[in-house]
């Protein structure tokens, strides 16, 4: 039998994975009723707009990715890292 050293524990890692098991047993945990509720909308409203769960969690990230302005959000940071060189001027903004 081969032994194997253990790798050293990431503690970024494994924060990581807690905060994606606490997302989705959020997202597990909450009812459509309870998003329509608090949106002011009905049940079917958004099974309409959106077929479901999955539908408005895409919908909400595909907002994200877009943001407000005229531009997406990501051709903006694609056009600002072409310019920009340093990462933290890019963070920043």
């Amino acid at each position: 039998m081969v032994r194997t050293r253990a790798l050293p524990r990431n503690p970024r890692c494994g924060r990581q994975a807690q905060a994606r098991r606490s997302r989705e047993e959020v997202l597990d945990a909450t009812t459509i009723a309870a998003i329509a509720a608090a949106a002011g909308v009905s049940v079917e409203s958004i099974y309409k707009a959106s077929g479901g769960k999955a539908g408005l969690v895409r919908a909400i990230y595909e907002r994200g990715l877009t943001g407000l302005g005229s531009v997406p959000a990501y051709q903006r940071s694609d056009e600002m890292r072409a310019h920009e060189t340093d990462p933290a001027t890019v963070m920043r903004k």
